[in-house]
């Protein structure tokens, strides 16, 4: 392997490495709400219902960071297919295989044909 390929290919797991740690913090951001409030409630003994009569913003505190981590949970999948690749062509090729294992897979739905132009 020369040098130019050994400096990409460095430079390469440099960015994989910051993307998994942006990706981390901002699960890590974006959930804390939930364990914070699901720990709260489980120290004090007190269920959402019970929250709910200590007052309107204790309760939709309560239930936005709930509601949140689970749209999160709902949406990240998406995300990934959106922006990875290789979970992308996996998912792909997964749907294939059960189009055909089905009888519903049609080859030519998927060949893009090209118009020469005169």
């Amino acid at each position: 392997m020369s040098n130019k390929q050994a400096t990409e290919q460095s430079l390469k797991k440099k960015k994989f490495i910051q993307s998994l740690m942006i990706i981390a913090a901002s699960y890590v951001v974006t959930t804390w709400p939930f364990w914070a409030t699901s720990l709260g409630m489980a120290i004090t003994r007190r269920s959402l219902r019970q929250v709910r009569q200590l007052g309107l913003f204790w309760y939709l505190l309560a239930f936005s960071s709930f509601a949140i981590t689970t749209a999160i949970s709902v949406v990240n999948p998406f995300l990934y297919l959106k922006f990875d690749g290789n979970i992308r062509k996996k998912a792909i090729a997964i749907l294939k295989r059960r189009q055909v294992q089905a009888g519903y897979y049609n080859p030519s739905r998927f060949t893009v044909t090209t118009k020469i132009l005169n």
